[in-house]
């Protein structure tokens, strides 16, 4: 193995110039309904914190989608880019460029989806009753109705839970949460059949309390289009209902 060898007088500074990188560019989800938020991220090297970032959105066919801007961070670039209107050609391309470079580089194209609606949330049991209490442990089915959307499709749903320590219970659907609430999220993959979401899912959120009020909410194809749900949620079946 050969060895990079230097020659020359110690008691000069030498100057090393690094060549700058842009490594990496991709969406992190690799498809977005309109009304939602695409996530893009940048890989790069040698390049100093602070540095400008401009980032385009074409759509395939040489137009121009939007723009968005940032800095580096420890070597990383990341956004999350509205996305607001369909267009004809059904992708999205993220271009980032670092100007103070003279860096450019493509990722890959998103897939470009409608808007996606999504209603009437709810848990159920086994035999398809509606749940007002969830107990810890059980087996439930997670139940929605997508009203805007595709009709058959493979997702992934984010779902993620609130608990609420406070004994009142839901009126209008405004609450204060406790002090001691922390949102947690989880990620189950999922299907529509037929316009309708029914996952089973074990309930084994962990919460502050061991009594309380469990909100929850999901979200579709990194769609803005959530419902929530409140129901209780029990750590034992010892608890009333």
């Amino acid at each position: 193995m050969s060895a990079a060898i230097h020659s020359g007088s110690t008691d000069r500074t030498l100057e090393v110039r690094l060549e700058p990188f842009l490594l990496r560019v991709e969406t992190l989800t690799p498809q977005v309904s309109v009304g939602g938020f695409l996530a893009v991220e940048a890989l790069v090297l040698n390049v100093a914190d602070g540095a400008r970032v401009e980032l385009n959105f074409w759509n395939g066919n040489g137009g121009t989608e939007g723009r968005a801007s940032g800095e580096i961070r420890s070597g990383i670039f990341r956004v999350r880019w509205p996305v607001a209107a369909s267009n004809a050609t059904g992708l999205l391309v993220p271009v980032v460029r670092l100007p103070e470079y003279d860096l450019e580089l493509a990722g890959p194209a998103a897939k470009l989806l409608p808007p996606v609606k999504i209603e009437n949330l709810r848990f159920q049991d086994e035999a398809g009753k509606d749940l007002d209490a969830v107990v810890r442990g059980d087996r439930i089915y997670l139940v929605a109705d997508v009203t805007l959307g595709p009709m058959e499709e493979s997702i992934e749903l984010d779902l993620r839970v609130t608990p609420d320590s406070q004994e009142s219970s839901p009126g209008d659907g405004t609450h204060a949460h406790g002090s001691e609430s922390r949102p947690s999220s989880h990620v189950y993959a999922g299907h529509i059949h037929g316009k309708r979401i029914r996952e089973p899912i074990i309930a084994d959120w962990e919460m502050p309390t061991t009594r309380g009020w469990l909100d929850y909410d999901i979200g579709l194809y990194e769609t803005t289009s959530e419902v929530s749900k409140r129901v209780r949620y029990l750590y034992g079946k010892d608890f009333s209902l």
